[in-house]
Formats: structure tokens, C-alpha cells, sequence
């Protein structure tokens, strides 16, 4: 029988006794009274051995309890005599304390002034040292071992160290610079030499040289000549030879050189330069470059704008060009983890490579207004037969918002969305220039009706009449497609502006900063501009960004209206005409 159940803090006698008689042993018994008679009579056994468990526990604790009384009585007198000779030992310490404290005095002075005689015959075994060496190192010069002269200016270098407080320290400070300079002259050739034909053992002898004379800026400063020097004559060599090439093939081929330069560079200059920061050092030399090529690229672009039909077209190819480059230099420098503070160079090398864009990119109003225009001077408007001129006319309005769709991903390709305020400026000037032809096609064909002649010779003709409905048909055309030319835009400029917040909530600082050409080719007056105007277009009262058009297409349509009542009543007129005439007959 489990009598653990007594044990518990928790004990409910109704629960156990519910417990035990709802058991499978329980439900077996011929009986209840029988099974219950069972349990009181192994209840009353476990009861007796408790008890008698009990009492033998007590008998031996009175038994123990003397002995118990006695060792406590005995560990009281031994903390006592520890206590004692404790207070003894303390009193023997505060003794030899004021007994030899002018002896440990005495010997801290005798210490001091140990030191100090061995830091002054350091100094001598220095300075004979350095004289040693003085002497020696011209001699070395003459062998040619860089490494052994190499070996010499690093132990003057210590030497020197050592001796700061001695009278012609500077002197001897400006002849070693000048014996690392004698050095430096032996070695440049070679060291060159090694990093322009990217030999690693070669380079990282020298490396190591410069390492020990304190020239490692050095070494930096001759990897930057050499290599910008490289890709400053590839840029040229490219130029000059490929002059049937065009300038977005040249561009996107120097491009791809630069991107497997890094890769390449980065790797060689691991395994040479592990106490330089090899990031900073590449994107340096990247930024050096792209800012002093020759001819620059700018220069390139304006040169070859010259001779382009559609310069815009040309000019969203040039930064696409650009972009895909940027993307590429993106992935490679996330692949080598740079860190926050090291944002600063790419930021310096993202407005290297989009630099020669900006000049174009805040003109992209006047290309586009220009590319509008002269395609609409190639729109055919007029014609000496009337339903042609109709016909043309409507023909118009098709190929007049294909132009502005065009335009609105112009926007989009060429300035990521920021250029919606002066494209709506371009497209104010267009449309105005449109209407202004419209009306006078309306007005030419007013006045091809000659309205006293129609009445007489035009009799039943309903042709006019059809003629007006057609064309304020086209001048509803126009403000429909017109407002859902400015719904899109609107849109577009929204989704871009939300598009690059939203990248600089959740990109990483490399992504944020690679990307945002935005940044280096709009101010903050542009950037606040742009975010206005979103303003005003996601407002409840319905901002635009044609509201001056559609106040152009307010007077177009009462212009068409106006001529259009005057055909209908000509029409009219004649027909009360002829009813009077019959009704006299």
C-alpha cells in the first residue's frame, strides 16, 4: 500500500479515501466492508511502526545530546583562543609596520633609482648603438640588400626612440628620414614594378620593408599613382581608338573593366596589404579615377548630344548605362561587409560615377519639352477638305497622348520620379502650344463654313451639324484623357517618392546610399518641392499637377461649344426658314 500521500503538505483525507475506494482493487473486493476492514487494519500497522519509529529516533536523540553539548561547549573555547591570537598576530603586524617603515622607504628610493640607472644605460647601449649604425648603414647602402639596410634604419629607428631628450635629436631624426628617403629611391622601381605587373611575392617583400621603416602611406600612395594612372589610359586608349564606337557601347565597356579591376584588385591586394583597409583603398582609387578622366565623361556626353535627333532618348541610355554599373558595384561591395562608418567613401564614389549626369538631369524639363514640341510640328492638323481637317484632328489626340505617355516614363527612367514638377511645367508649355493649334484648326474650319452661303445653297445638308458634335467630341476627348493623363501622373509620383522612403527606412546603408542618385542630383529645395506637390496630389480636396492645362481645356471647350451653337442655329434658322415659306404657299 503507497503511503506517500501522507507525506504531502496538501493532504485531504475525503479526497484519499474517494481515491483508494474508486481503485481497480477496490472494484475487485467481494465487498466494501471487507475492502474497508483491510484498509483500517493496514492503517492501524502503519501507525504502530510510525510510532515505534519515532521512539527509537527520540531515545537516540537524548542519548546524543550530551556528546552534542560537549563538542559545542569545545569549538566555543577554540574560536575564542583563535580570536585571541588573531588580535596577537594584528598587534605583531601594526609593530613591523612602525618599525620599518623608513626601511621600505629607503628601499622604494633604492628601486626608483634602479630603474632609472638602467633606463640611463639603455640610453648609452642606444645611443652607442645609433653611432654604430650611422656608421654602418653606408655601407650597407652600397651592397644593395634592401632588406639588411632595411634591418639597419629599423634598429636606428628604436634607437632613436629611446634617445628623445637628448640635445640634437632632431638632427638625427632628419638624417634618418633622410636614409628612409635613399631607401625609398632604391626601392620605388621594383616596388612599381611588382604592383604593376601584380606580382604578390615581390609586393609583399616590399611591402613588409616599408612596413618596418614607418612607410606604409606610402606604399598606399604608389598603389593609387600606379593603378589610376592604368585605368586614366584605358579610359583613353578607349576614346581614341574606338571612334566609330558609340559613346554608350565605350561607356558601358569601361565600365565592366573597372567592376573586374575591383574584383581582381581586391583579391591581390588581400594577400599584400593585411594592415591596410583594403575597401577604403579601392573605392579611393575608384573615385580618383572616375573624377580625373580625360576627356571627362561629361565633356563626352555634351560632345556626343551634339549630333543626336532624340537627346533625350540617348540620355536615358547613357544612365541606364550608369545605373547598371552602380548596381553591379553595389552587390561587390556588399560582398565584403563594409562597415557604417565606411559610408563615406561609397557616398564620395556613388557621386563620382552619377556626377556627369546631374547638369543633364536637372535640364530634362527643356529636353523633353523640345522632343514634344518637334513631334508635335510633325502632327498633321490642317487639310482644305473639311472632314479630312475633322479627321485630322481627332487622329491628333491619339497621337498627342501617346507623345505625353512617353514623356511620364521618360520621367520615370531618367529621374527616378523627381522630375514630375518640371515635366509638369514641359507639359503646360506643350499643351498649350497644342490647344493653340486646335483652336485655330476649329476657327479655319468656322470660317470655311461661310455661314450666308450654307443657308442658301446647302439645303438638307446635315454635314455641318455632324462636323460640331465631332469636334466637341475631340475637345471632350482631350480633358477626359487629359485627366487620366494627370490621375497617372500623379500616381507615378507618388509610388516614387513612398518607393524611396521607403528604401531608406529598410535598405541597408550601402543599398541606401549606391541607389540614391536622387540624393546627388536633387537638392533639398527639389527634394521639398517634390514632396509638396505628393502633398497636395494624396490631399482629400485633389491636388494636380496640370491644373494650368486644364484651365487652358476650360476655354478650348467653350471656344468649340460657342462655335458649335453657331452651326447648330444656322441649321435651325434654315429650317424655320423653309416651314415659314411653305406655310405663305
Amino acid at each position: 500500500m503507497d503511503f506517500s500521500a501522507f507525506s504531502n503538505d496538501n493532504f485531504d483525507v475525503k479526497t484519499w479515501v474517494n481515491d483508494v475506494f474508486s481503485g481497480p482493487e477496490a472494484t475487485g473486493a467481494d465487498s466494501k466492508e471487507n475492502y474497508s476492514s483491510q484498509l483500517v487494519m493496514k492503517l492501524q500497522l502503519f501507525i504502530q511502526e510510525v510510532n515505534n519509529s519515532l521512539k527509537e529516533t527520540s531515545q537516540q536523540v537524548l542519548q546524543n545530546l550530551p556528546r552534542v553539548v560537549r563538542d559545542a561547549e569545545s569549538i566555543k573555547h577554540a574560536v575564542e583562543h583563535l580570536q585571541s591570537e588573531m588580535k596577537a598576530v594584528k598587534g605583531d603586524v601594526e609593530r613591523v609596520e612602525r618599525n620599518t617603515a623608513q626601511s621600505m622607504q629607503m628601499l622604494l628610493s633604492i628601486d626608483r633609482l634602479k630603474s632609472r640607472m638602467q633606463i640611463a644605460s639603455k640610453a648609452l647601449q642606444e645611443a652607442d648603438n645609433w653611432t654604430t649604425l650611422s656608421v654602418d648603414v653606408d655601407e650597407v647602402f652600397q651592397t644593395g640588400d634592401f632588406l639588411a639596410i632595411a634591418a639597419k634604419l629599423q634598429g636606428m629607428q628604436q634607437s632613436l626612440k629611446i634617445l628623445v631628450d637628448i640635445p640634437d635629436y632632431k638632427d638625427r631624426c632628419q638624417h634618418l628620414e633622410h636614409l628612409k628617403n635613399r631607401l625609398e629611391t632604391l626601392l620605388s622601381p621594383n616596388l612599381i614594378a611588382a604592383i604593376n605587373n601584380n606580382v604578390v611575392d615581390s609586393a609583399q617583400m616590399y611591402v613588409g620593408i616599408f612596413k618596418d621603416i614607418e612607410r606604409l602611406d606610402e606604399v598606399r600612395k604608389y598603389y593609387h599613382k600606379c593603378h589610376k594612372v592604368y585605368l586614366l589610359q584605358k579610359w583613353k586608349d578607349s576614346v581614341e581608338s574606338d571612334v566609330d564606337s558609340t559613346l554608350v557601347n565605350c561607356l558601358s565597356l569601361y565600365y565592366d573593366m573597372l567592376l573586374s579591376h575591383w574584383h581582381t584588385q581586391m583579391k591581390w591586394c588581400s594577400q599584400v596589404f593585411p594592415d591596410l583597409s583594403i575597401f577604403e583603398l579601392l573605392c579611393s582609387l575608384l573615385t580618383d579615377t572616375l573624377e580625373s578622366m580625360e576627356p571627362a565623361v561629361a565633356t563626352c556626353i555634351g560632345r556626343a548630344l551634339k549630333q543626336q535627333e532624340n537627346r533625350l532618348a540617348f540620355l536615358i541610355e547613357i544612365k541606364q548605362v550608369v545605373e547598371r554599373f552602380s548596381r553591379s558595384l553595389s552587390l561587390a561591395i556588399k560582398m565584403h561587409n563594409p562597415s557604417h562608418h565606411q559610408a563615406k567613401y561609397i557616398k564620395l564614389l556613388t557621386s563620382a560615377i552619377q556626377s556627369p549626369l546631374i547638369t543633364y538631369v536637372k535640364k530634362y524639363a527643356a529636353y523633353e519639352e523640345k522632343r514634344l514640341i518637334s513631334l508635335l510640328d510633325t502632327v498633321p492638323l490642317q487639310s482644305e477638305d473639311q472632314s479630312d481637317a475633322i479627321r485630322l484632328l481627332s487622329d491628333s489626340v491619339v497621337k498627342v497622348f501617346v507623345f505625353l505617355d512617353e514623356a511620364n516614363n521618360n520621367c520615370l527612367q531618367f529621374t527616378n520620379g523627381f522630375g514630375y514638377r518640371s515635366l509638369s511645367r514641359a507639359l503646360t508649355t506643350f499643351f498649350g502650344r497644342y490647344i493653340d493649334k486646335v483652336k485655330s484648326c476649329i476657327v479655319l474650319w468656322k470660317e470655311s463654313l461661310k455661314f450666308a452661303d450654307v443657308s442658301n445653297h446647302l439645303a438638307n445638308d446635315w454635314t455641318f451639324l455632324q462636323h460640331a458634335l465631332h469636334v466637341i467630341q475631340i475637345a471632350g476627348d482631350i480633358v477626359l484623357k487629359t485627366e487620366s493623363l494627370d490621375q497617372t501622373l500623379g500616381n507615378s509620383c507618388v509610388e516614387s517618392l513612398n518607393r524611396l522612403r521607403y528604401a531608406k527606412k529598410d535598405e541597408e546603408i550601402i543599398d541606401s546610399v549606391i541607389h540614391s542618385m536622387e540624393n546627388i542630383c536633387f537638392d533639398n529645395n527639389d527634394a521639398i518641392a517634390v514632396t509638396n506637390v505628393v502633398g497636395e496630389i494624396s490631399d482629400e480636396r485633389g491636388g494636380s499637377l496640370l491644373q494650368d492645362v486644364q484651365q487652358m481645356q476650360t476655354k478650348l471647350c467653350e471656344t468649340v461649344c460657342k462655335i458649335a451653337f453657331d452651326v447648330f442655329f444656322v441649321e435651325i434658322k434654315k429650317q424655320i426658314g423653309r416651314a415659314s415659306c411653305r406655310e405663305r404657299v
